[in-house]
């Protein structure tokens, strides 16, 4: 039987394709079943919050703990982030919710009706805003379905683990929804939170300083990158074990070449475990083949999102003098020098066009404010058809810091 990929693009990663994270993996188990807790995990997309939290709940599940998995990523109101809730607490309190359902629907003035989910056969209530209250915020609703769960959980002498992915959306709906949300958790003592997010400078602005909401009011844990090594050794036995045999440097040449975000290092090992066949594996420059082969894929997506940018903008300009430098982190924009030499226009105007692109994913900041590509691919992009404009040649291909 002739083996199957093990490195999957776009999904959750489960079973074995989730990479280590043990000591993050008990953290979260931890703090889903330790009463009262309440804990901020942030950190750059694309580094695995989505599947820890998957992971987490899964087995906590199969170990008889009630944990719930909210996931906002696709919400765009407080309303619709509500109905998401309900249909993640409805396995967890069963016909108890219910009856908690209507009590916050009468309390909140909010319609409700009750729908049968197609696989399960399970009822999923779902709430409506009156359409008298359109215009007032549906935050409450939201927060309404924690205080009636929590309320009946403590009457019943249970316990809930609630994980909540892009928790930071709800700033996005209320500019109150910190405030509430610190009200809201401080109430619970039957209901445990692990609350996930990727808008690191948004979320940091809700408990960094001392005027912040959540100030002191939760645990703050940063979610960084897979150390290399452990990539490294991962992708490597992972090839073995499906009929791909790696060697060390070609393993270590995709991490150094797509690191840190995980999803970018698992996209070029499948890549190059496509480009395997049957024969031997593949060495480091079968490694950068198979690079510039996702990157010849990609480029329609990215010559779309280069054209979208502004003309009159310094924002391609930019984006050129980023990729031409060996490590993007060591070029100062803003200095005189660079805005001179490379003709980008007024300060303020560079400032703003370098938010631009913070905004759309082409570049992103380093904890120490520096600038750096988001997307790896991206940058080669640039490199490979946008320097000449500069009369300069296509560097040779490197690691997204040199």
């Amino acid at each position: 039987m002739t083996a199957s990929n093990p490195f999957h693009v776009g999904l959750l990663a489960r079973g074995d394709d989730f990479a280590d994270r043990r000591r993050e993996l008990a953290d979260a188990e931890t703090i889903l079943t330790t009463p009262g807790e309440r804990v901020v995990l942030y950190g750059d997309r694309r580094l695995g919050k989505s599947s820890l939290l998957e992971k987490a709940v899964d087995r906590l599940r199969g170990q008889g703990h009630a944990v719930a998995l909210i996931d906002l990523a696709t919400a765009s109101s407080a309303e619709q982030a509500t109905n998401l809730a309900l249909r993640a607490l409805a396995p967890c309190l069963g016909s108890g919710l219910l009856d908690a359902v209507q009590g916050i629907a009468a309390s909140l003035d909010l319609s409700f009706e009750v729908r049968t989910d197609p696989i399960s056969g399970a009822p999923i209530p779902s709430l409506r805003l009156a359409r008298r209250a359109r215009s007032e915020s549906a935050l409450p609703s939201f927060l309404g379905v924690f205080d009636e769960v929590d309320r009946r959980l403590t009457a019943e002498g249970r316990h809930l683990g609630v994980a909540i992915d892009e928790f930071q959306r709800i700033q996005h709906w209320d500019p109150d929804a910190a405030w509430a949300l610190k009200g809201a958790t401080e109430r619970h003592g039957a209901v445990s939170y692990l609350f996930a997010g990727s808008e690191k400078a948004l979320i940091r602005g809700l408990f960094d300083t001392r005027a912040s909401p959540l100030w002191k009011q939760v645990r703050v844990v940063e979610f960084g990158p897979i150390a290399p090594d452990e990539l490294r050794a991962w992708i490597w036995r992972r090839m073995n074990d499906t009929g791909r045999p790696l060697d060390h440097d070609a393993a270590a040449r995709i991490v150094e070449l797509a690191w840190p975000r995980t999803q970018d290092v698992v996209e070029l090992a499948h890549a190059v475990w496509e480009a395997g066949g049957d024969g031997p594996g593949p060495e480091p420059d079968g490694v950068d083949r198979a690079f510039d082969t996702l990157v010849d894929a990609k480029a329609p997506h990215v010559g779309r999102a280069w054209r979208d940018l502004k003309i009159d903008s310094p924002q391609q300009q930019i984006l050129r003098v980023l990729a031409a430098a060996p490590d993007p982190r060591a070029v100062e924009l803003l200095s005189a020098d660079t805005l001179t030499e490379f003709a980008l226009g007024p300060k303020s105007t560079v400032a703003s066009a370098i938010q631009t692109l913070v905004d759309r994913e082409w570049l992103a900041r380093t904890d120490d404010g520096r600038l750096t590509f988001d997307d790896p691919f991206m940058r080669r992009w640039v490199q490979r058809t946008a320097l000449a404009d500069l009369g300069l040649p296509t560097p040779p291909l490197t690691g997204p810091t040199g």
